[in-house]
């Protein structure tokens, strides 16, 4: 209970309020803060594996592609990253993965 006040509480609000102000310095800070609140409030453990295996450009997309298509089909979890990257929650959200 405690951990989804924190999320939805102040810190959700200094979330929004430093979304809405255009400095991309605070909402950086802002979204960090909210991050690795939500991932206490989860007990939250991220494991990643084969980043070596990661190529560029338009192979590389295509090759994503299919791989949603056929964990989709296997009834499996595809997870998208709205930061753009897989550096993690230090870059800022893009509204593009929510479209």
């Amino acid at each position: 209970m405690l951990g989804g006040a924190l999320l939805f509480g102040p810190s959700y609000l200094r979330l929004i309020h430093a979304a809405r102000s255009g400095d991309r310095g605070r909402l950086h800070d802002a979204e960090r803060s909210w991050a690795k609140r939500a991932a206490r409030a989860v007990n939250l453990t991220i494991e990643t594996h084969g980043m070596h295996l990661i190529d560029d450009g338009a192979m590389a997309y295509r090759a994503i592609i299919r791989a949603a298509e056929r964990a989709f089909h296997q009834q499996e979890s595809v997870v998208l990253f709205p930061q753009g990257s897989i550096l993690g929650i230090e870059t800022a959200f893009h509204q593009g993965a929510f479209r």
